[in-house]
């Protein structure tokens, strides 16, 4: 019994390490996007910005669904827990596709 209890204290402790690595690599990757952004938002004209930005948001859904289609059958709950990511992907998607930075496709 002391073995399996050693084993959940270990698999936790690898969960909170790849939690907390995993926050800090979002938050560096939130600020590189914002900083990028906004250098071409200050710098180039604005429909310049438009099509690098309706790209970014383009590339952005493209490789998060290709991943996230990937995990199917990896995860230990791939049914709903995956269903949620992919509706927050959308979600997410959607709302950045509605900014007036984005360029619909003609």
């Amino acid at each position: 019994m002391s073995n399996s209890k050693n084993d959940v204290e270990e698999i936790k402790s690898l969960l909170d390490n790849t939690i907390t690595q995993l926050s800090v690599l979002s938050a560096r990757l939130n600020v590189i996007q914002s900083m990028v952004l906004g250098v071409y938002k200050d710098t180039l004209p604005l429909e310049d910005y438009k099509t690098i930005y309706t790209r970014f948001v383009n590339e952005i859904e493209k490789d998060s669904t290709d991943v996230l289609n990937g995990l199917d059958g990896i995860l230990f709950d791939s049914g709903s827990f995956l269903l949620r990511q992919k509706y927050d992907l959308h979600e997410a998607m959607s709302r950045m596709k509605n900014d007036s930075n984005y360029l619909p496709s003609k």
